[in-house]
């Protein structure tokens, strides 16, 4: 049992939520600290990150004869997010999902207004702790017996 606990406390907020299946998605997901820690850590450093892809990472496409790169795809970039690299171009399009961190943060379930919020929550989920063992400390007294 207890390393059932430790795998999910350890792992929970690696894995993306869709993918842990629904019973433990449904309450320990949340309930986990390390997800809080994870997740404002995470939505701090990407919130507003500028996102430049690897050539290996763009999408390629070739547009319609006679339109640019812009003209095509451009309505689309524009509602999607992302850029084009090249977006004069006439064929070879390169296609970036992603242009600033903000836009991956959701697919992921987060979202940089609550960084706060989620450190606050582990913080205090650290100090809850400290309290019960200090308390625990105090009033419960082991060598005596």
């Amino acid at each position: 049992f207890m390393v059932l606990i430790t795998n999910c406390f350890a792992f929970a907020p690696t894995v993306p939520k869709p993918n842990i299946p629904s019973y433990w998605r449904s309450w320990l997901y949340q309930l986990d600290p390390f997800t809080r820690l994870v997740g404002g850590l995470v939505a701090n450093e990407l919130g507003g990150l500028e996102i430049r892809c690897a050539d290996q990472e763009f999408t390629r496409f070739d547009p319609p004869s006679g339109q640019s790169c812009q003209q095509w795809a451009g309505p689309f970039v524009s509602s999607s997010g992302g850029y084009l690299n090249n977006p004069d171009a006439t064929s070879q399009c390169l296609y970036c999902p992603y242009s600033v961190g903000d836009e991956f943060l959701p697919q992921v379930g987060l979202v940089f207004g609550t960084r706060g919020r989620d450190i606050g929550i582990f913080c205090a989920y650290i100090a809850f702790n400290i309290a019960v063992l200090l308390v625990a400390a105090k009033y419960l007294r082991f060598a005596n017996r």
